[in-house]
C-alpha cells in the first residue's frame, strides 16, 4: 500500500460512490475503501435478466445529454443505445395518440389532445409567473387549470365526455407524480418544481443492457477488493476536521463494531437514507443549514411495475 496516498473512504456504492472511487483511482488515489450497506453494488440501479433480456428494477433511462455526466460516461463507454442529434420532446402533447380506459376500450388520443395541450400551457405559469418561496402547490395549479378549462364547456359538453376529460386529467396527475415521485402534487412547491433544470437532448437515453451494463462498465474501472459489502456505517466521527487538526482522522462505526480510520470520506448515499440518519450518523452533528435543508426536501417513492 502506498502509504504517502490518503486514505479515503466513500459511505454508499451507487452510482456516486462507484463513480467517485473510478475517479479517485484513476487519478492516482491507491488507498480507497467503499463501504455498502447492501450485498449488492448498485443502489437504485439493479437489473435483472428475465427470459434472456436485461430488465432494470431500478433507473432506467439518462434524463437528458448536454451536460449530463451520467450520458458523457454511457457514450465513452460505448453503451448508448442510438446517438441521434434529436431532442425527443416530453411534453405529452407528443406521447402516442392512443389511450386505453381501465375496461381496454381505445381512445384516439386526438379527442383529449386540447385538454392536454391547454393544462400545459396553463402550467407553464411556474417557469415565470410563480415567486420565489410562494406556498402554492402544483396540485392547487393543476385542479386550477382544470377547472379552467372545463368551466366554460361544461354546457355543450355530454356526461360521457366530462367523463373522459375527468380519467384523463387523474391520468395527467398520475404521471406528474409518477415524475416527482410522490403520492400528492399538494405536496410539491410550484416554484420548488420550476427550478428543476431539463438538459437539452433525449430525455429518455437508453443504454445496452440497461443501467446495470453501465454500472458494470464503472464497476470495472475500480478492483473488485476496494468494496465491501454488507457493511452498514452506523457512526462517522468528524471530530478533528471541524477541530481543525491537522493529524486527526475521521473515524467511521460500522454496525459490525469495526473501525475505519480515513483522512477523507465521501457519503454518498440517498437523500431518504441521509434523511432518516443524518442526526446519529454525523458527530459532530452537520452545520445547521444542512440539516434544515435535509428535513426540508421532500422525498418520496413510486413503484415499478
Amino acid at each position: 500500500m502506498d502509504t504517502s496516498s490518503p486514505k479515503v473512504v466513500i459511505v454508499g456504492a451507487g452510482v456516486a460512490g462507484v463513480t467517485a472511487a473510478a475517479w479517485l483511482v484513476n487519478n492516482g488515489v491507491s488507498d480507497v475503501e467503499v463501504l455498502e450497506a447492501q450485498d449488492y453494488i448498485g443502489g437504485r440501479v439493479k437489473g435483472q435478466v428475465v427470459d434472456g433480456k436485461n430488465i432494470d428494477l431500478g433507473a432506467q433511462f439518462i434524463h437528458g445529454r448536454e451536460g449530463n455526466p451520467a450520458f458523457d460516461i454511457a457514450q465513452k463507454l460505448g453503451t448508448v443505445v442510438h446517438l441521434e442529434d434529436q431532442y425527443q420532446s416530453t411534453k405529452l402533447q407528443n406521447a402516442p395518440r392512443e389511450f386505453l380506459t381501465s375496461s381496454g376500450e381505445k381512445i384516439d388520443g386526438h379527442k383529449v389532445l386540447p385538454l392536454l395541450q391547454f393544462l400545459d400551457s396553463e402550467l407553464n405559469i411556474r417557469f415565470t409567473k410563480i415567486p420565489c418561496g410562494s406556498r402554492t402547490s402544483d396540485g392547487e395549479l393543476f385542479i386550477r387549470a382544470y377547472q379552467k378549462f372545463l368551466s366554460p364547456r361544461r354546457e355543450t359538453l355530454s356526461h360521457a365526455e366530462i367523463e373522459l376529460y375527468d380519467a384523463v386529467y387523474r391520468w395527467y396527475v398520475a404521471y406528474h407524480k409518477i415524475d416527482n415521485a410522490v403520492a400528492d402534487l399538494n405536496d410539491v412547491s410550484a416554484w420548488g418544481a420550476s427550478q428543476y433544470n431539463v438538459l437539452p437532448g433525449d430525455r429518455f437515453t437508453n443504454t445496452h443492457g440497461g443501467m446495470a451494463a453501465l454500472l458494470k462498465a464503472i464497476c470495472g474501472l475500480v478492483p473488485e477488493e476496494l468494496f465491501q459489502l454488507n457493511t452498514p456505517v452506523t457512526n462517522i466521527n468528524w471530530s478533528s476536521v471541524k477541530e481543525a487538526r491537522t493529524d486527526g482522522k475521521v473515524v467511521i462505526t460500522c454496525r459490525s463494531g469495526n473501525l475505519v480510520e480515513a483522512d477523507h470520506v465521501v457519503v454518498t448515499v440517498s437523500t431518504g437514507c441521509m434523511q432518516a440518519n443524518h442526526k446519529t450518523l454525523f458527530t459532530p452533528s452537520l452545520p445547521d443549514a444542512f440539516q434544515t435543508a435535509l428535513d426540508h426536501i421532500g422525498f418520496g417513492g413510486i413503484g415499478k411495475v
